[in-house]
């Protein structure tokens, strides 16, 4: 996993009137230009105003986070004929088919996994807000026998105090009913040992707390605004 990148035709040239920006924003590579076996191979050049898509800075500045993987467009169709077909037609066909199995190759599907900055960092990996919130919102709902949007709703933020290469993981846990507020003494007793056992290693909480959770009108974590409630 790591930070998605892009670059094209259709990305801004510059930060209009500030050049530092630019420079953290847009990469350079070596250019690798295109060769005629590659062409022959299924590699596509495409031009504009004398450029190669490949000689074109990549944009960095997205903040999304994410991962690749092969998409193998490489399988052949299983085709049946029965119609008597004379050599030199099958020649032809034969010719043809090697040439579309040149052309054709792996390609990447891109998947989406969260915002840089709601990521949290723990041995080295990296774990997404919402997928360490899903996991303890599990664990509260199946261990204390309360339902997550009815009686209470969970936030994480990483907090970089004791290393510098590592978050801690502060979970705010939020009790919205009667039945929520039930459980309160037992959350502050016995959440963090509980939990640490039965959730996985980048989920495992270092803090906790209960109170509000900020969020906007959507209902969407403020998560700037938790981060300073744990300062």
């Amino acid at each position: 996993m790591g930070r998605i990148v892009t670059r094209g035709f259709n990305i801004m040239k510059e930060y209009v009137n500030n050049e530092e920006e630019t420079t953290q924003a847009l990469h350079v590579t070596e250019i690798v230009t295109s060769t005629k076996q590659n062409d022959q191979e299924g590699e596509e050049s495409f031009l504009l105003d004398g450029r190669e898509l490949n000689q074109l800075p990549w944009y960095s500045n997205l903040g999304d986070v994410g991962f690749y993987y092969w998409i193998n467009d490489n399988q052949e169709e299983n085709v049946s004929n029965e119609e008597e077909i004379n050599e030199e037609e099958k020649k032809k066909e034969q010719q043809q088919e090697e040439v579309e199995k040149r052309r054709r190759k792996r390609r990447r599907g891109f998947y989406w996994v969260s915002r840089e900055s709601n990521l949290l960092i723990k041995g080295g990996a990296n774990y997404a807000y919402d997928q360490i919130n899903g996991e303890i919102s599990s664990f509260v709902s199946s261990f204390y026998g309360v339902e997550e949007g009815t009686d209470f709703k969970v936030a994480v933020v990483g907090l970089r105090e004791k290393s510098e290469h590592e978050d801690e993981c502060c979970v705010t846990i939020q009790l919205l009913s009667p039945k929520g507020e039930g459980i309160n003494q037992q959350l502050q007793k016995t959440f963090i040992r509980e939990c640490s056992r039965a959730v996985t290693k980048g989920a495992k909480p270092n803090r906790f707390r209960i109170g509000e959770i900020p969020t906007n009108f959507k209902g969407i974590v403020q998560t700037k605004d938790l981060l300073e409630q744990w300062k």
